[in-house]
């Protein structure tokens, strides 16, 4: 049931009603299978802790890993003898990597060192320790195979590992590049994960047996028993391909937790009386979240409204006579803002022409730079100019000029058919257009396209020294924008381009860059 639906008397009647039901249902169901509730608590409870000790047991690891891995491939014989094995000569390479089990390494006793393999800079294996566990095969587990492949960049060069099975049993691999920040191939440190996850039943304080998942016993605690007495508590450690790999037990004495929930009967019992006072505190913070709330902050809408701020007001959860004011003053809010909205769309519009005026042009410019540096992408910039428009408006008259005006920014609209596009007023007789992601191909097919779609138009132009029609001048400029640069380089870059064109006679397109100095006349002018 929506709480919008409810009155105040509703809720006070179902408040007192709750009063009297709640601790009568708390003595019925309080004898109901509490100590199955109880047992079912506990093993989840004791699984989440088991899953956390073993994620922070692997964590470690891991890090020792990476530790010892990056010690063994910074030693210089290794990266001699993996220059030497990269030649063909691969014996000093094994030796190499013989040397961490015969003389130690960093955090030796942290971890149960099985393997030493090394691959090719194309993850090729290369070669592997003769020392360590057998029957771990020369190539990288499937899963890690598969990341390290897929790695580009920087990524190369940072340790990845993770839980695998091996033929043997589980394995835990990091990998790290051999050569620092250039690297030349890559190091493949193996462990066995069993010796550090030993150490769950340490951090949990209890019994652990680890089992295989064919049932084989892989380890158990020293002080381990398995009776009648103790609760067996499972968590399934599973690889980084999400199969399963290993059984986590932990075993609970009963005999202790049953006298736990006999005290915990008591307490409850005790705790009849509490309830009936924490009842009572609901009805007052029932009263507060659908009452005293939601008036608060119906009443800081209105005082934002009243500065000027016309947002909507947050509803949220309410009984039905406050729904309906909040419905009330939405509404207001609503139709305030629509207007408000309305009066901006005008400061942002030509009056004359009914596109964008140089106000939004600026702010339009200004986002789309901003956005094409974070985006990296190029941004293009059209300065058109009307030729001869003085004349046109002293043969012609302004009436006539205002006409002309509002043609030539229709074709322009009609031109530029992207979303992300903007058609503006620049000021007088010219105009301009934003072209986000497009390239100078792109520009000019629009440029062109601006030119052609006039040219169609046929619109007279008696005075004119460049043609007996209407044409205009273009000049086009691209960037892509760099955190050093700003705005203004664009439209200073797209300014000189049209004074190029202006230059040259009129009627053409002249194309400039941001970082280029200006061209002499005619040098990238397309007619």
């Amino acid at each position: 049931m929506r709480t919008e639906t409810l009155s105040i008397r509703t809720l006070t009647v179902g408040v007192l009603l709750v009063l009297g039901i709640v601790p009568i249902a708390h003595t019925l169901m309080a004898k109901l299978h509490f100590r199955d509730a109880a047992l079912e608590s506990k093993v989840k409870s004791l699984s989440r802790v088991v899953e956390v000790a073993a994620r922070e047991v692997l964590n470690n690891m891991e890090a020792d890993m990476i530790e010892s891995a990056n010690a063994v491939q910074a030693r210089p014989d290794l990266r001699t003898a993996y220059r030497q094995a990269v030649e063909g000569n691969l014996e000093p390479l094994k030796e190499a990597l013989d040397d961490p089990f015969r003389k130690g390494f960093v955090s030796a006793r942290l971890i149960d060192l099985a393997k030493l393999r090394v691959y090719g800079a194309d993850h090729r294996p290369l070669a592997q320790s003769r020392l360590g566990q057998t029957g771990i095969g020369p190539d990288l587990p499937p899963f890690l195979r598969e990341r390290v492949h897929n790695r580009t960049g920087v990524d190369r060069l940072k340790a990845i590992g993770g839980l695998w099975r091996s033929p043997d049993g589980p394995r835990y691999s990091i990998v790290v590049p051999v050569g620092g920040l250039h690297a030349e191939g890559y190091l493949e440190l193996v462990a066995d994960p069993i010796y550090n996850l030993a150490r769950v039943g340490d951090m949990v304080q209890l019994p652990l047996a680890i089992d295989a998942i064919d049932g084989d016993r892989l380890f158990q605690s020293e002080r381990f028993q398995e009776t009648e007495e103790h609760l067996p508590v499972p968590y399934l450690l599973r690889d980084e391909t999400g199969a399963p790999l290993l059984r986590l037990q932990i075993f609970e004495n009963v005999a202790d937790l049953y006298a736990d929930m006999h005290n915990t009967q008591v307490v409850m019992t005790i705790g009849f009386v509490g309830l009936t006072v924490l009842t009572l505190l609901l009805a007052v913070w029932l009263l507060g979240r659908f009452v005293v709330d939601p008036v608060r902050v119906l009443a800081e809408d209105m005082e934002r409204c009243r500065r000027g701020d016309l947002c909507f007001s947050r509803e949220g959860h309410c009984l039905k006579e406050i729904s309906t004011l909040f419905k009330m003053f939405r509404e207001m809010t609503r139709e305030l803002k629509a207007r408000s909205d309305q009066l901006e769309r005008q400061t942002l519009e030509d009056a004359l022409t009914g596109i964008a005026n140089r106000r939004h042009f600026d702010a339009a410019l200004e986002s789309e730079w901003r956005r094409a540096v974070r985006n990296r992408t190029r941004l293009a910039l059209l300065l058109i100019d009307i030729d001869e428009f003085k004349a046109y408006n002293d043969t012609l008259g302004h009436p006539a000029g205002d006409a002309c005006l509002r043609q030539v920014a229709q074709t322009l609209e009609a031109s530029v058919t992207r979303a992300g596009d903007l058609v503006a007023r620049y000021g007088g007789e010219e105009f301009a257009v934003i072209l986000p992601n497009t390239d100078e191909h792109g520009a000019r097919e629009i440029a062109a396209r601006i030119r052609q779609e006039l040219k169609l138009h046929q619109i007279a132009h008696p005075s004119s020294r460049v043609a007996p029609v209407l044409t205009v001048s273009i000049g086009l400029a691209i960037a892509q924008p760099e955190q050093t640069a700003v705005v203004a380089d664009l439209v200073i870059a797209a300014d000189a381009a049209l004074y190029e064109a202006k230059a040259a006679g009129r009627n053409r397109i002249s194309i400039a860059a941001p970082h280029r100095r200006p061209q002499p006349p005619g040098s990238e002018q397309i007619a």
